[in-house]
């Protein structure tokens, strides 16, 4: 093997996990990046119930999400070709409540069952938005990879 190719399978080898540990961090009061936030939301979810009723709910939230696009898909494949995939396709409209649907179940498990029973805090969706579901769903996909035990 050349060094070269030994450079790059280095490259290649899995990082560890951001804050395995769950540590609960201080919030600065601000994140200028999802990079520097995900370790202070791991420190939120130190409770493995919490974490477990997370993944849960991220799991469904992402199935009626998944349904909700290709949904969407197929009713404009069938708008191409009429007589195609249209027994996939949804109602109109029927995917955009879907959709709601979908993030509203995925927070009732977070935040009802989760953060506020287990985790006793505020969830980090009040305060930052955006970085908490950014945090919702690269745990999910660090835990269902097997990056990340629960």
């Amino acid at each position: 093997m050349t060094s070269t190719a030994t450079e790059k399978s280095a490259d290649l080898k899995v990082q560890p996990v951001t804050n395995p540990t769950y540590e609960v961090l201080v919030d600065p009061g601000r994140f200028d990046s999802f990079t520097a936030f995900y370790p202070f939301y791991l420190g939120e979810h130190r409770n493995k119930i919490s974490r477990r009723l997370h993944i849960f709910g991220t799991t469904i939230a992402n199935i009626i999400l998944a349904r909700a696009f290709l949904g969407k898909l197929a009713k404009a494949a069938s708008a191409i070709v009429p007589s195609g995939a249209g027994g996939l396709a949804l109602e109109a409209g029927t995917s955009n409540r879907m959709i709601a649907f979908a993030l509203v179940q995925g927070y009732f498990w977070a935040w009802g069952s989760a953060t506020f029973v287990f985790e006793k805090n505020k969830p980090a969706t009040f305060k930052y938005p955006v970085f908490s579901f950014m945090g919702d769903q690269r745990m999910w996909w660090e835990v269902v990879s097997g990056k990340r035990a629960l």
